[in-house]
């Protein structure tokens, strides 16, 4: 989560040296609000305290971010902005679940995203059938399925 609050501070600073670069002739630039400043300041703190290896990454991420489509962009910023007005037990679940994925093989992730596409293509009342399954299974059987 603290990468993802530097990457944010980031491109914050970013959008704004963007911005204000390309502000027209004869307007000022504007500069960030004082809480915008501060949360900058934590974040670059944060950022300096972080090993090479976690600056290094950080770095990449933004330079992944800096060539990602605006449309991809506005996808991610609001989905960030989702996950934000989230309870915090959910946003824990959410970052609890990145882990697990981040964890995987390749062959279980790919396995993991098969489900996930098969899940998508059906309807409603299908999901609902299935969930309903899920909920009256032994946890063995349970376990077994996930393997």
């Amino acid at each position: 989560m603290l990468i993802v609050l530097v990457l944010i501070s980031a491109l914050a600073i970013a959008t704004v040296q963007t911005a204000s670069a390309q502000a027209p002739p004869g307007r000022d630039r504007q500069a960030p609000a004082p809480d915008e400043r501060q949360a900058t300041r934590e974040n670059l703190k944060r950022f300096r305290q972080m090993s090479p290896a976690d600056r290094a990454r950080m770095i990449q991420d933004l330079q992944h971010w800096n060539e990602l489509p605006e449309g991809r962009k506005q996808e991610l910023e609001s989905a960030h902005e989702r996950f934000q007005r989230m309870p915090p037990e959910r946003q824990k679940r959410v970052e609890e679940g990145l882990r697990r994925y981040e964890s995987m093989t390749p062959a279980e992730r790919e396995r993991l995203e098969h489900n996930f596409e098969r899940w998508q293509k059906m309807s409603p009342a299908e999901r609902q059938q299935l969930r309903e399954r899920w909920q009256h299974m032994a946890p063995d059987e349970r376990r077994r399925l996930r393997e």
